[in-house]
């Protein structure tokens, strides 16, 4: 389609799904309960997700080209600045692909796309990484995007529940949660030096010494980050720190999730009269 479209003097970029996957932005699928939890609304077109995986979402910026081939789909961009792609193609602006994809993503995967595209770099592929974009130069993007339009609305929504340093969905996943509970809006990643040597935990009220670790499926597979991360968890013990490490069962079901919010209820309250 790239080559079809060079030859024929039409400039496409790629938008969407398959754009934002390109810039490695967590996109993807969003159980129930996430949206229940959170008291988030289902997207519009969360039901054809798997679909917008499989068809090619091209952005046309000046003349709407005549399309021969059928099973993609064709939207007008709205002049953002695009992105060099792999094998010779033009990316739309992350901000304008997510707005494409916005119908299809819950509010949780959108503020998780926004923390990352905060938090690092735009890595993409064949390329020398972009940095990472700013609060403010996102919120600029979005400005010229029509404002009545439900999918600007629900990506202004996610932008401001989006946060940084954030290094993975899930760690947007569980701030979310500990904050609809009413808990203080906990720090992410902060540099804690211990021993002569910085970690970071995923979610910690410093100033208490408590915080939430999120272990993913890395840390069962790996032998040798497992162990690491055991290490890591003790080391922050043994200098006083209460910490609770998740797992997917944690968030997943309601028992668990009421245990360690109960948890965490008791040692911010507790700390918190130790700090009075």
């Amino acid at each position: 389609m790239h080559d079809h479209y060079s030859k024929n003097g039409v400039g496409l970029s790629i938008t969407g799904i398959h754009a934002l996957e390109l810039f490695t932005l967590p996109v993807g699928y969003t159980r129930r309960w996430v949206n229940d939890f959170l008291s988030d609304p289902s997207p519009p077109r969360a039901r054809e997700l798997r679909q917008a995986f499989e068809i090619p979402h091209l952005a046309w910026s000046e003349s709407r080209p005549t399309v021969r081939e059928q099973g993609m789909r064709l939207s007008k961009s709205h002049g953002l600045k695009t992105y060099a792609g792999p094998w010779g193609t033009r990316l739309a602006h992350p901000v304008e692909a997510l707005v494409a994809a916005a119908p299809y993503l819950s509010q949780w995967r959108l503020t998780a796309c926004l923390d990352a595209l905060m938090s690092g770099a735009l890595q993409i592929p064949e390329f020398t990484p972009q940095p990472a974009m700013t609060k403010e130069e996102i919120s600029a993007a979005v400005s010229h995007l029509p404002a009545r339009n439900p999918a600007v609305i629900a990506v202004k929504r996610a932008l401001s529940n989006a946060a940084e340093p954030v290094w993975s969905p899930m760690e947007t996943l569980v701030r979310r949660m500990v904050v609809t509970q009413g808990f203080p809006e906990p720090i992410l990643n902060h540099p804690v030096m211990i021993e002569g040597e910085l970690a970071y935990p995923d979610l910690s009220w410093p100033e208490l010494r408590v915080g939430l670790e999120y272990n993913g499926e890395i840390h069962l597979l790996d032998r040798r980050t497992y162990g690491t991360e055991m290490n890591r968890i003790r080391t922050f013990q043994d200098h006083g720190w209460d910490l609770n490490i998740l797992v997917l069962d944690d968030l997943e079901d309601p028992a668990l999730r009421w245990k360690w919010m109960q948890w965490l209820a008791e040692k911010l309250n507790r700390r918190s009269q130790r700090a009075s």
